[in-house]
């Protein structure tokens, strides 16, 4: 549930932000606290000279500098909240849905049957989004790393630090992820907004495909993005400062494949479009609106030629 007015969300990029506005009022009453007891303790020093030690900061002028403090911390506030207004403010707000990307960051992401390695390809795509954005990262559990902001530049350089080490919980939990996604579109008041899952995670007992269809029901369309090749990879890790592949408790290489059918049909579940790397480098984010509107029917998404392989061309 979000606790973000309407009327706040159409003049503000980030609404979300309001509660820090309520700390304004707060600080106002610290200051004033805080000169009555200055005049206590002088009045109890200087007694009846006391307005002359102090006649330099008279009733007025303290008065003042309050009001000053408080007005400048309202200010900052409203800043914080980005607000909008004028003729261009339309003109000013993103055109396509605003999204919310959740992004495996799990080990089976540096596999390389994608160049460099599954995680880095996805990040290089991610940069081409020119919507609003929120970033969640997860492992076996999800992160907020980013809140719906319209600084891509912000968005960009945060990307750079989703790797495995930013979620502490090993695995691949599909679930957890979209579930801290939600969390993400509460706040960003969900009426307009899409979540663009990237991931080559497997989903073998329908959690999150049940997840997906609860956020289509809620009208947020859930669009994924399988990352990896079926014939699959070894993962690729750095060991004493030298590069050797990972390996299971007998020893043996992993090798990890992108799950394509579980994720097509968790798509297919949240209303909104699947695409495929299969291994082979082309472009799956462009630059037209990714749609925040589920599919009606429940039929699989329609295929798409290469050449135009685009979650932003579903609408």
């Amino acid at each position: 549930m979000s606790w973000t007015p309407a009327w706040l969300a159409e003049w503000c990029l980030w609404p979300a932000g309001w509660p820090f506005l309520l700390f304004v009022p707060l600080l106002h009453l610290a200051l004033r606290r805080a000169e009555r007891q200055r005049e206590a303790a002088l009045l109890a020093c200087a007694g009846a000279q006391a307005p002359h030690v102090a006649i330099a900061a008279t009733p007025r002028a303290r008065r003042a500098q309050r009001w000053l403090y408080t007005l400048a911390c309202a200010a900052a506030g409203l800043a914080l909240l980005q607000p909008r207004f004028g003729e261009g403010a339309d003109r000013a707000r993103p055109r396509g849905a605003d999204i919310v990307v959740v992004l495996d960051v799990s080990r089976s992401m540096l596999a390389r049957d994608l160049e460099p390695d599954r995680l880095q390809y996805a990040r290089r795509e991610l940069r081409a989004l020119s919507e609003r954005v929120a970033l969640v990262v997860f492992r076996g559990a999800g992160r907020l790393l980013v809140p719906l902001t319209a600084d891509l530049a912000a968005f960009r350089t945060m990307l750079e630090f989703a790797e495995p080490l930013s979620v502490a919980r090993g695995g691949t939990d599909l679930p957890a992820a979209l579930r801290e996604a939600a969390h993400a579109v509460d706040a960003a008041r969900g009426d307009h907004t899409a979540i663009l899952l990237l991931t080559d995670g497997d989903d073998p007992d329908g959690a999150a495909a049940s997840a997906a269809a609860g956020l289509r029901e809620r009208g947020i369309a859930v669009h994924c993005v399988g990352l990896g090749s079926a014939e699959g990879s070894k993962i690729t890790i750095e060991v004493d400062g030298a590069q050797t592949f990972l390996r299971d408790a007998n020893g043996q290489d992993v090798v990890v494949r992108m799950e394509e059918p579980s994720l097509r049909r968790l798509a297919e579940a949240g209303g909104g479009a699947f695409v495929a790397t299969d291994g082979r480098p082309r472009p799956v984010v462009g630059s037209r609106p990714i749609s925040a509107r589920p599919k009606r029917s429940s039929r699989p998404p329609p295929s798409m030629p290469t050449s135009t392989m685009s979650l932003c061309a579903i609408r």
